[in-house]
C-alpha cells in the first residue's frame, strides 16, 4: 500500500507543483508590493470644500469600480485623504506628511495650480510619483520626471476647437481674438493656429492690448477684412457674452468659438438670448445624453453615490485614479521608478471621456466635448479627439506617398 501510495504521489507530483506554483504566481502578483498608498491632497475645508468633496468622491468612485471588477487588486489598494485648504504652504504640509509619515507610494492633487505646484517640489524631492488630474495651466510636469498629468492642458483645447472646425464645421478661414495679457487666452490661441493651418486652413488674428475692453467692435471691424468664417475667441463668460452681444448688433452671424471659460450659468445673462445662438465652446467633461457609453456608465454611478450630476472635477479625478492604478497594476510594485517607467508608458487608457494617453512631456491627451449655444442654454454637440486628425493627415500623407 506504501509503495503503491509512493508511485502515485511520484506521477502526481509534477502535475502539483505545477498547480501549486500557478497559485503562487497569482497571489504573489504584487509580491514586493505591500499596500499601494495613494496620498489624495484636496480642500477638504475652507472656502473650496465644495470642490474638494467632488474631487474626492471621483476618486472614491473609481476605486469602487475597482472593487468590482478586479477584487484581487483593490484590496491592495488604500486611499489617505489630506486637507489643504486650497493653500500651497498647507499643501506642502500635507504632501511632506503622506510621503515621510503615511508611507504613501504616489500623491494625487489638487485642484489650484499654486497647490500643485507645491506639492510637486516636496514629490520632486522625495523622488515620489506625483499625479495631477485637474490643474490644466501648462509647464508643471516639466519640473521634474516624477510629475505627470491626467487631464488635458488649458492649451489643448485649441487643438479640440481647431480639429471641430476643419472636421464637422468644415470652416476654411478663420480668424483669432487674442487677449494679449492672458496667458490661458494666447496658449489656447497658438494651438488653435497650429493645428487648424496644419489641416489646411487659414488664420488671421487681431491682439486685444486691453486689459478690459469696453467695445470689442473696433476688432471686430478689423477682423472681418479677412471674410473669416468663423471667429476664435479663448475668455471668460463675461468676457464671450459681451463679444456675442455686440456681433449680433454688427450683423456679424458668426460661429463664435469659445474655451472652457464659457462654461459658466450666467452665460446667458451677459450675451443675451437672442445673441447666444449659434456658438460653440470646449468642456473637459459632460455627464448627460449624446457622449460616450463610458461618460453614461460614470454620470449613472456617481449619481447613485451623491445623488446629482457629476461635475467635470469628480470625472478628472476618476480618471486620475484609474492612471495611477493601472502603472500600479502593470509594475507590480510601490517603489518610484518602476510606477513612473509605467506612467510614461500609460496609452489608450478606457477614460471617462474616452482614450488617455501620456505624451513624452507627461502630459494626458485625450477627446474633449464641444458645446453649442442657443437661446434656450448650452447643448451637447460633440466628442472630439484631435488626434484622430492628426493620425488621418499621417494616413493621407503615406498613402499620397
Amino acid at each position: 500500500m506504501v509503495i503503491r501510495c509512493l508511485r502515485v504521489l511520484k506521477v502526481l507530483w509534477p502535475a502539483f507543483l505545477f498547480c501549486f506554483s500557478q497559485k503562487v504566481l497569482l497571489a504573489e502578483d504584487y509580491k514586493d508590493t505591500g499596500i499601494f498608498k495613494i496620498g489624495v491632497i484636496f480642500p477638504l475645508s475652507g472656502a473650496q470644500q465644495a470642490y474638494g468633496e467632488d474631487a474626492l468622491a471621483g476618486v472614491e468612485l473609481a476605486l469602487q469600480h475597482i472593487q468590482q471588477t478586479e477584487p484581487e487588486l483593490a484590496r491592495k489598494i488604500q486611499i489617505i485623504q489630506a486637507d489643504n485648504r486650497s493653500s500651497p504652504s498647507l499643501s506642502t504640509k500635507a504632501a511632506e506628511k503622506l510621503i515621510s509619515v503615511d508611507r504613501v507610494a504616489a500623491i494625487l492633487g489638487s485642484i489650484t495650480a499654486a497647490s500643485s505646484v507645491a506639492i510637486a517640489q516636496v514629490a520632486t524631492k522625495a523622488k515620489k510619483p506625483f499625479l495631477i488630474p485637474a490643474t490644466t495651466v501648462g509647464g508643471i510636469t516639466n519640473m521634474s520626471p516624477y510629475i505627470f498629468r491626467s487631464c488635458n492642458l488649458d492649451s489643448y483645447q485649441g487643438k479640440i476647437l481647431a480639429a471641430f472646425a476643419r472636421s464637422q464645421l468644415k470652416i476654411e478661414r478663420a480668424a483669432v481674438l487674442i487677449k494679449m495679457r492672458s496667458p490661458y487666452a494666447k496658449k489656447i490661441a497658438e494651438q488653435f493656429e497650429t493645428m487648424f493651418m496644419g489641416r489646411g486652413g487659414s488664420v488671421s488674428k487681431v491682439e486685444l492690448t486691453e486689459s478690459e475692453v469696453k467695445s470689442f467692435k473696433p476688432y471686430l471691424k478689423s477682423l472681418m477684412k479677412a471674410n473669416p468664417q468663423a471667429i476664435v475667441f479663448p475668455s471668460y463668460a463675461e468676457e464671450g457674452g459681451k463679444l456675442m452681444r455686440q456681433m449680433l448688433q454688427m450683423g456679424i452671424k458668426g460661429p463664435l468659438l469659445g474655451s472652457d471659460g464659457w462654461d459658466h450659468p450666467d452665460l446667458a445673462k451677459f450675451a443675451g438670448s437672442k445673441a447666444l445662438s449659434g456658438h460653440f465652446y470646449s468642456v473637459h467633461f459632460y455627464a448627460n445624453e449624446g457622449v460616450s457609453q463610458n461618460t453614461l456608465d460614470f454620470t449613472e454611478r456617481f449619481k447613485q453615490k451623491v445623488r446629482r450630476f457629476p461635475s467635470s472635477l469628480a470625472a478628472m479625478t476618476y480618471d486620475g485614479t484609474l492612471v495611477l492604478v493601472d502603472a500600479f497594476r502593470k509594475a507590480r510594485s510601490i517603489r518610484s521608478l518602476p510606477l513612473v517607467k509605467q506612467l510614461k508608458n500609460v496609452s489608450s487608457l478606457d477614460g471617462v471621456m474616452g482614450e488617455i494617453t501620456i505624451n513624452k512631456e507627461r502630459n494626458a491627451e485625450k477627446p474633449g466635448v464641444i458645446m453649442s449655444t442657443s437661446s434656450e442654454g448650452s447643448k451637447f454637440r460633440a466628442l472630439v479627439d484631435p488626434r484622430e486628425s492628426e493620425a488621418s493627415k499621417s494616413g493621407s500623407k503615406k498613402n499620397a506617398g
